[in-house]
């Protein structure tokens, strides 16, 4: 049977026409679910990323709480930059402090930009500058955050500091040198520190 000539010339440069055809759409088509893929993604990357931002916040202002940063000997430039007002440089005078073993976060809700995070203490103590109370429940302390210029900043104040009980036999130690008048607490507070030592 008499062939055309260059007919098959013609047929091999088609199909690899249709074969680069092939192959460039299979690769836009990849390149479009990825895209989309991408696009879909974004947000839940997003929304990880604040949340492990919105948890670091909270972690570092009870470590510095737990720390002591809040009360009156403390170092409250430390936890300053944690909060969203910019006019006040200090906490309010608090008239008792929690004395706390602990605190774990339970629960974070994030929508757009702003937070919502849950702590809980384990509260042994509650300590005045009058008298210590040995306590033992769980409190729970609720955080408001805003996202402000790409920061996350607490919104409002935690009423009173909740502090290690370390923390709370430096600070009544400190009330001493400077009220040596006022009753001292410091026995009773080195006595609940046997106890937990005991209990452990």
């Amino acid at each position: 049977m008499e062939t055309i000539p260059g007919l098959r010339e013609y047929r091999d440069i088609s199909d690899t026409k249709i074969n680069n055809y092939r192959f460039i759409l299979n690769n836009l088509a990849l390149s479009f679910v990825v895209l989309v893929a991408i696009a879909i993604s974004r947000p839940s990357i997003s929304h990880a990323l604040d949340k492990t931002r919105v948890v670091n916040v909270i972690n570092e202002y009870c470590k510095l709480d737990f720390s002591g940063a809040r009360t009156p000997y403390g170092d409250y430039e430390k936890i300053y930059h944690l909060m969203a007002w910019e006019n006040e440089r200090s906490d309010p005078g608090w008239d008792i402090f929690l004395i706390v073993t602990g605190y774990k976060i339970v629960e974070e809700i994030i929508e757009n930009n702003s937070a919502i995070v849950t702590v809980e203490y384990n509260v042994i103590g509650e300590l005045s500058f009058r008298k210590l109370e040995v306590v033992h429940y769980i409190d729970k302390a609720t955080f408001n955050l805003l996202n402000k210029n790409n920061e996350w900043k607490i919104t409002k104040y935690i009423i009173s500091p909740r502090i290690s009980l370390d923390t709370a036999l430096f600070v009544e130690q400190e009330r001493m040198k400077d009220h040596p008048e006022k009753t001292n607490l410091t026995a009773q507070l080195q006595q609940l520190q046997v106890q937990q030592d005991t209990a452990r």
